[in-house]
């Protein structure tokens, strides 16, 4: 048989617990706690004058609101006269890049190797090349 229209089987109700007195001196210490924490870190707007208050914010009954408000654009003593004073580097065309075959033709001379019974590698021009690793 169908549920009448408007009703359900899904409760909806919330059971919240009876606070004990245990409970309640707990919390109390905790808003003391919580408003000396608050005004050392200099969120005074933070703390609570009321138990009660502090109560609804322990159960969820209150939301804190946080507003947005965007700084203003503040103008830099620095921008005033940093751009008299230090102008950009003006633009020029890039210049040509420097020659360096002449290293290509001279390394031809040299070789590299492995010094004997030593780890490094050591630069030999090719008239020793025979006496490597003697």
């Amino acid at each position: 048989m169908a549920l009448a229209r408007g009703l359900s089987t899904i409760q909806v109700k919330r059971y919240t617990k009876k606070i004990t007195k245990s409970r309640l001196n707990e919390l109390e210490v905790s808003w003391r706690q919580h408003n000396k924490f608050m005004k050392q870190k200099g969120m005074h707007d933070l703390r609570y004058e009321k138990f009660s208050d502090y109560l609804d914010y322990c159960f969820g009954k209150v939301k804190i609101k946080n507003t947005f408000q965007p700084l203003e654009a503040k103008e830099d003593w620095r921008d005033r006269d940093h751009r008299n004073k230090y102008p950009s580097a003006p633009l020029t065309k890039p210049t040509q890049a420097i020659d360096n075959s002449w290293k290509a033709k001279e390394s031809k001379n040299f070789t590299v190797a492995p010094a004997y019974n030593k780890g490094a590698y050591q630069v030999i021009p090719r008239t020793d090349v025979q006496h490597i690793g003697k």
